[in-house]
């Protein structure tokens, strides 16, 4: 586990830096610095992380004819996506895994550089760990399907559809829940009031109390009409929703019980900030991130009362909401407000990283292996 606190701790005091009048160009080094020492801990790990025994059988099994082809579960029901086959197949070449993970972390992670540039140029390194943390320690395959979509929900404030379709479909090719994401063109550009986004909030909240949601989706995965990979997975994470929450430490039940409050203020005062941001284009693009955020916590909301896990993996999508809605208020505040928002920054911080700790599957990334203890057994059925 010391490792985890070290390189989260570096990053935290890298971010620490935006708080001081830097120069850009030591701050671009600061990123390119933080993107290496995340490549090498992410890509050097061996049997750590959730799936790695299934994502290292399809790197060790893609080639050519079964890009289209590979069966995931040996079931005959649900083949890979073709796009994530690809670049295993790319990266075969190199005979060893780890490239794979080194070149797939690395384009994630500088697709976050990237994108903390864009949104905040003046505060990159806070935006950069905000990122970080909000996602899990070790990206796999939704994860890059979800670098990819990033663009897309910056294509729709500019209201660029063909733009948007194309990142949602390259999304698709890595992770197929992706296409899921199309509606949300109409959508995320809706401008709510705050009182609003609040009443929508606490009336969905109150209405899906009401819903047996994990026994409609069971009816729903055993319809003739539901593809029938889609009704397997749904039933599959139907099942183990239970032990996952039953897995997870108390802590995390009793960081749900303020998921509501906390929600509720940010919602609120990301609506406020929004309204009196003068920079037209920070505040639709404000507004975007705004609605993926009250999208996730609803989503958060729905999978917590029903036990409902596949939709806690549908919210990953949208984890982005939050990190970036923050980033774009610290940039439009004025110095006192920041000063405030560094202090949430940091207690925020460190709360999503002791979630990240206690997850329910820290049996999978603690203690970390690297590489160079590749000989270690599979801890678990589920690996």
């Amino acid at each position: 586990m010391q490792i985890y606190l070290f390189i989260y701790l570096i990053l935290l005091l890298i971010a620490f830096a935006d708080f001081k009048k830097f120069p850009q160009k030591d701050k671009i080094f600061l990123l390119i610095v933080l993107v290496v020492i995340f490549t090498l801990f992410r890509g050097l790990r061996w049997q750590t992380g959730t799936d790695w025994g299934q994502y290292l059988s399809v790197y060790n099994n893609a080639s050519l004819k079964n890009i289209f082809s590979y069966n995931r579960y040996s079931t005959g029901t649900h083949y890979m996506e073709f796009g994530y086959m690809i670049l295993n197949v790319l990266m075969k070449p190199f005979n060893h895994y780890s490239v794979f993970l080194l070149v797939t972390n690395f384009a994630i992670l500088i697709n976050f550089v990237v994108i903390s540039l864009t949104i905040s140029p003046k505060y990159p390194l806070l935006t950069f760990a905000f990122l970080v943390v909000s996602f899990t320690f070790f990206p796999v395959r939704q994860d890059f399907a979800i670098a990819l979509i990033l663009w897309g929900f910056f294509a729709i404030y500019k209201k660029n559809i063909k733009q948007f379709v194309l990142f949602v479909f390259l999304g698709f090719t890595i992770h197929y829940s992706a296409l899921l994401l199309l509606p949300l063109y109409f959508i995320l550009n809706f401008k709510f009031k705050p009182i609003i986004i609040v009443f929508i909030y606490l009336f969905l909240t109150l209405f899906f109390s009401f819903i047996p949601l994990e026994s409609v989706l069971s009816y729903l995965a055993n319809l003739r009409i539901m593809p029938l990979s889609i009704s397997i997975l749904i039933n599959q994470y139907n099942g183990v929703g239970s032990e996952i929450l039953y897995k997870a430490s108390s802590a995390i039940k009793i960081g749900s019980l303020f998921q509501h409050v906390y929600a509720i203020c940010f919602l609120y005062f990301f609506a406020i900030s929004r309204d009196k941001i003068k920079d037209v284009e920070q505040a639709s693009l404000l507004n975007v991130f705004l609605n993926i955020y009250l999208i996730f916590c609803l989503i958060q909301v729905i999978s917590r009362l029903d036990v409902a896990a596949i939709l806690s993996r549908f919210a990953m999508f949208f984890y982005c909401g939050f990190p970036l809605a923050f980033a774009i208020v610290y940039s439009n505040s004025n110095k006192k407000i920041r000063q405030i928002l560094g202090i949430l920054f940091f207690l925020l911080f460190s709360y999503k990283l002791y979630k990240l700790f206690h997850s329910g599957f820290s049996d999978l990334f603690f203690p970390y292996y690297s590489i160079f203890q590749n000989e270690i057994p599979i801890r678990s059925v589920f690996y």
